[in-house]
């Protein structure tokens, strides 16, 4: 799960717009409480969103699912 897709925002979002994202995604209905609740914790934890950023910086979804 890619937590910044989750919760739509970008890479550079400071723990600010992670909160409010956070809490737009549950308003919204838009995952699981559970998964939004997990998101926000891994990005909020600095040493986790290092390693999110290291995972997430090149979006590969699209070239999984191309077809040949």
């Amino acid at each position: 799960m890619n937590p910044y897709k989750l919760l739509h925002i970008s890479p550079k979002a400071t723990a600010q717009e992670v909160v409010h994202a956070s809490a737009l995604a549950l308003r919204e209905n838009t995952s699981s409480a559970h998964d939004i609740a997990e998101a926000r914790k891994q990005l909020m934890n600095p040493a986790t969103r290092r390693v999110l950023d290291f995972i997430y910086t090149v979006d590969l979804e699209p070239l999984l699912y191309k077809q040949l």
